[in-house]
């Protein structure tokens, strides 16, 4: 479960980017602004910090568009196209979390040849407070199963050792050093802990793979949000997590029944 709500996460985060990187600032151009000149922002804007890429809408080619959509030649019709040049820049998603957009706003428009600045207000800042709501959602849940986990993991281990308590004693009374008295104790519990780990990996690797071959109804690859090196990733993490989980409990509770007197052993 906490793999899981781990690659959950990381999808979240990653179809954030995507969405915060498609978000379109637009920038219209005053009607004597001729097509080198949109060339030349364009240039310029692609070259600012935090600028993802910056596309550039030439006036007439916008209008033969618009005039596709319509079914009429209104060009024709007006004797002009008043349409203006436009250009239209996306944002790095990092960048877009940082920045203030009626600043950046303000940036754009000390351009002379900037007649209009447009964007979806509110768009961009809900979005970094969604994203970040979810994102502490996401980590208290994985926080809590994770405790969870930890107590099972501890509880189990020692319910183990309760029961052969009386042999640990006996071979600390025979000599037998703590490290002799843990050993097999370790071995035995780090084996079940990689096959539990190796059984939790391929049922996420079913999820993963079955969500590739299903048609959820969605427009977004899983594939693109979750990569197989993230995936592995992600293995090796919960593999190494329960690796450390078991020796630690494990290593703790044969101390503590080697440090107990005979009559606390009861």
């Amino acid at each position: 479960m906490v793999g899981l709500l781990g690659l959950v996460l990381i999808a979240s985060k990653k179809q954030t980017d995507i969405i915060k990187e498609n978000f379109e600032i637009r920038v219209l151009l005053v009607d004597t602004a001729k097509a080198e000149d949109g060339e030349r922002l364009q240039k310029f804007w692609t070259n600012v910090q935090g600028v993802k890429d910056v596309q550039f809408i030439d006036k007439s080619i916008a209008a033969k568009s618009f005039e596709k959509e319509i079914g009429q030649e209104f060009t024709k019709i007006l004797d002009i196209n008043p349409i203006p040049h436009a250009l239209i820049i996306r944002l790095n998603a990092g960048f877009s979390e940082q920045i203030n957009l009626a600043d950046f706003e303000t940036e754009l428009k000390k351009e002379s040849l900037v007649e209009n600045v447009d964007y979806q207000t509110d768009l961009l800042a809900n979005i970094n407070k969604n994203v970040k709501l979810l994102v502490m959602i996401l980590t208290a849940v994985s926080f809590l199963f994770a405790l969870i986990s930890i107590a099972l993991i501890n509880s189990t281990i020692r319910l183990s050792l309760f029961a052969r308590r009386f042999i640990i004693k006996s071979m600390q009374y025979v000599g037998a050093t703590d490290w002799f008295i843990m050993k097999p104790f370790i071995k035995q519990f780090l084996f079940y802990g990689f096959f539990s780990a190796i059984i939790a990996i391929a049922c996420l690797g079913a999820i993963y793979f079955g969500l590739q071959n299903t048609s959820l109804g969605i427009a977004v690859d899983i594939e693109e949000l979750i990569n197989i090196k993230v995936f592995a990733a992600v293995s090796l993490i919960l593999l190494g997590l329960g690796t450390f989980l078991v020796l630690f409990s494990t290593i703790f509770a044969v101390k503590r029944y080697l440090r107990l007197q005979n009559d606390q052993l009861n």
